[in-house]
């Protein structure tokens, strides 16, 4: 199992699943990834409703 940190709150976790937990990406100037370059997410975790939890959530579930 691989963890990594994404900038903010977001996480990816990459073992037999791919996670993301509060995938804030757009706009966070501590993103290492873009959404354009997420092409797997098996599960996508929103603690809560605020956006810079929030942030990609929706558009990781609709592309992948």
């Amino acid at each position: 199992m691989k963890i990594y940190w994404l900038g903010h709150s977001a996480i990816k976790i990459e073992g037999s699943k791919v996670v993301f937990i509060d995938p804030f990406l757009s706009g966070n100037p501590l993103a290492s990834l873009s959404l354009e370059k997420i092409d797997k997410a098996d599960v996508v975790v929103l603690t809560h409703d605020h956006e810079d939890h929030l942030g990609d959530g929706f558009a990781i579930c609709k592309k992948t």
